[in-house]
């Protein structure tokens, strides 16, 4: 399905605790309120310090991110909006080559982010990263 940013939406959020390591993912759920321009982001049941992350990436298609997103993130995305459409239809003719197509782009991607996005910072750099 697709994974959209809106109220009472859940998130798998990673912490990046080194440069190369991906580990302790948590599942939470977010309620985002707008009033009068302002947004504020609400958690349960268990909330974040959001203020012990140094950045928070979406990393969902630009499309999706346009849509909606949290207040302040950054996309990052793992797939470009074409990449979507053809790993869905790969996954219509057969399941197996839409996973195994979608986790060869992501992969690729991940590597280029790291290298990018990523090559600067420290090892104590603590993104937020959702989808």
């Amino acid at each position: 399905g697709r994974c959209r940013v809106t109220t009472a939406a859940l998130a798998t959020v990673c912490r990046v605790y080194s440069r190369y390591q991906l580990n302790r993912c948590s599942t939470f759920s977010y309620n985002i309120k707008h009033n009068n321009n302002n947004s504020s982001i609400q958690t349960e049941p268990n909330p974040l310090n959001w203020a012990a992350y140094d950045e928070v990436i979406d990393v969902r298609t630009p499309s999706e991110f346009a849509d909606d997103h949290l207040p302040g993130a950054v996309n990052l995305p793992l797939l470009g909006d074409g990449d979507r459409a053809a790993i869905g239809k790969t996954f219509a003719r057969s399941p197996f080559d839409g996973r195994r197509l979608g986790a060869s782009v992501i992969s690729q991607k991940i590597g280029e982010l790291l290298g990018t996005h990523f090559a600067d910072k420290s090892v104590d750099f603590r993104p937020l990263i959702y989808c």
